[in-house]
């Protein structure tokens, strides 16, 4: 049986913000759902995996480059609200999803894109070049 709570205290509903009023948001929330039906929408998972929020998000074409199943989020079919309520009702009642998901997507954020990440990246691109 799914726990009856407050919705603002489970789901962040984020329009386009300020980032640090969206930064506030994804800080204080338990979880994150992300509805899209188009390719948008990866800069607030990438900021919940920042946070370590276990993360629900529809699978869109891109979003595969950001997140993996399993690795920080569940990823859910587009328009599919059977879907979306049984990732939602994972998330309440697996303590252990929780926790693998928030290491997870926290590991792929430190990864992958974290300002150190960045720089890695930038550096790696400035060595191909002088080699070339």
């Amino acid at each position: 049986m799914l726990r009856r709570r407050p919705c603002r205290e489970f789901i962040p509903f984020m329009n386009p913000l300020a980032l640090p009023v969206v930064a506030q948001g994804v800080g204080k929330a338990q979880h994150q759902v992300g509805v899209l039906d188009i390719s948008a929408g990866q800069m607030a998972l990438i900021q919940a995996v920042s946070y370590g929020k276990p993360s629900i998000i529809t699978r869109t074409p891109t979003v595969e480059d950001y997140v993996r199943e399993g690795e920080g989020a569940l990823l859910v079919a587009p328009g599919s609200a059977a879907d979306l309520r049984a990732a939602i009702a994972r998330l309440q009642t697996d303590d252990t999803l929780r926790a693998r998901l928030s290491t997870a997507g926290r590991q792929t954020y430190m990864e992958r894109f974290s300002s150190k990440a960045s720089v890695r990246y930038l550096d790696e691109f400035a060595t191909e070049l002088r080699a070339a």
